[in-house]
C-alpha cells in the first residue's frame, strides 16, 4: 500500500507554548482523551527541591521528580496532529496493456494512504518526569543532539 508523507514544519508564526503551557513528558500510560486543566490538576502543586534543583509532583499518588530541558538554538519540541486519508486509486491505463512488463505491480483499485503532519505549537524547553528518581533521558537527549551537530558539521 502506497504511502505518501508530508510534513509542515513550523513557521516563524507557528504559535508558541506559553509559559503556562509547558510541554510534559510523563512517564504515565493512558486512554484518556478529554481535556483537563493541567494547570490546576498538576502543575500548580510542582515544587522544586532545594539541593537538586529537580522539580517534585505526584499524578494519582504516585512521586514524581522532573527537570526541565532546555534545547540548543534551532531545535524545538513540537505538538502535531497526524491526519491520516485513504482514497481509492483508479485503475491505471496501462494494466489494459497486453505486454506483461507494462501492467503496474500493484493492484487496481488500491486504496492509497495519504498522511498529513500539522505542527500545533512549538517550545525552545519542556520538563521530562520520571517515576521516584531522577530523569535520564533529559541528559540521553542532549547527548543525541550534540552528537548529530558533530556528525552533521562540516568539517574544515
Amino acid at each position: 500500500m502506497p504511502v505518501s508523507v508530508s510534513a509542515t514544519a513550523p513557521s516563524r508564526d507557528a504559535p508558541a507554548a506559553p509559559d503556562a503551557q509547558m510541554f510534559h513528558s510523563l512517564p504515565i500510560r493512558t486512554d484518556f482523551e478529554g481535556v483537563t486543566d493541567v494547570c490546576e490538576n498538576f502543575t500548580a502543586a510542582m515544587t522544586r527541591g532545594p539541593n537538586d534543583g529537580l522539580w517534585r509532583a505526584t499524578f494519582r499518588g504516585r512521586a514524581l521528580l522532573g527537570e526541565d530541558v532546555h534545547l540548543p538554538e534551532g531545535y524545538a519540541i513540537s505538538l502535531t496532529t497526524i491526519a491520516t486519508k485513504e482514497s481509492l486509486c483508479p485503475a491505471s491505463s496501462a494494466s489494459s496493456s497486453p505486454f506483461p512488463s507494462a501492467r503496474p505491480t500493484a493492484e487496481a483499485d488500491e486504496l492509497e494512504t495519504s498522511t498529513q503532519v500539522s505542527v500545533e505549537a512549538c517550545a525552545p524547553r519542556y520538563m521530562v518526569w520520571e517515576h521516584d528518581k531522577a530523569p535520564t533521558t533529559a541528559a540521553a537527549i542532549s547527548q543525541w543532539i550534540t552528537l548529530a551537530q558533530l556528525i552533521h558539521t562540516p568539517s574544515e
